[in-house]
């Protein structure tokens, strides 16, 4: 298997130069080890939806990854869910888009689906690794919403959230999108609540949950590295 994981940011992980070579290519660094016969590529894509769409372009074209696992935090928009909970991704779609005067959905880019999917094979094989290590509260079927902008309470209106919504985040929805123009593709992705939109120091929160969460997405990389 040849399988990357995408971060968006290093702050949300801490690199174990032992185990990771480092290698570079069309300008970017990227990470690489090999595991009990199987290749594993983590890379940093940065913020944002474009950043996030340009490194899972480089994946599968450059790369030639076929199974991709993006892991990272996440804001919370469901208050059945609660901070640091594990959820894993079924849908996402974009909350900053409006292209209804053309007859399109609230959300939908013209010329693409509404919703983008992740792959329920990866998805029930990285849960069945996590829940045999540990004991992190996991929420499956979880609908996430993407958008080029750190969402707060101040901010939340500009959005056009469905009340369906669980999580937001800046990346998700872009990588499901290249990934769904290709065949056979995985995509999983696994994110950690880091803070609650509707709070009013939800930023604060953030930054107060870094090193927690940091200590759990480097937790479950080694166990899926060690065990997929």
């Amino acid at each position: 298997m040849r399988l990357a994981f995408i971060v968006a940011i290093e702050e949300e992980l801490t690199i174990n130069k032992k185990q990771w070579k480092i290698k570079k290519i069309n300008n970017v660094n990227y990470y690489f080890t090999r595991v009990n016969n199987n290749e594993f590529i983590l890379i940093f894509s940065k913020v944002g939806k474009a950043n996030a769409a340009n490194i899972t372009s480089l994946l599968i074209n450059s790369l030639k990854v076929n199974n991709i696992i993006n892991i990272g935090t996440v804001g919370l928009c469901n208050n059945q869910l609660t901070s640091h909970d594990l959820c894993i991704v079924q849908q996402a779609y974009y909350s900053d888009v409006d292209a209804t005067c053309f007859k399109y959905k609230i959300n939908q880019i013209p010329q693409e689906q509404l919703f983008f999917t992740t792959s329920k094979k990866l998805n029930k094989l990285i849960e069945t690794i996590i829940k045999n290590k540990f004991k992190f509260k996991i929420h499956n079927d979880i609908e996430l919403a993407t958008a080029d902008s750190f969402i707060t309470s101040k901010n939340r209106k500009k959005f056009h959230i469905f009340n369906s919504t669980d999580i937001v985040d800046m990346e998700g929805a872009s990588i499901l999108q290249i990934a769904n123009h290709y065949n056979n593709i995985n995509v999983s992705m696994i994110k950690f609540i880091s803070d609650n939109i509707s709070n009013k120091n939800n930023t604060k929160e953030y930054d107060n949950s870094l090193l927690s969460v940091r200590a759990n997405i480097n937790k479950i990389i080694d166990e899926i590295i060690n065990n997929v």
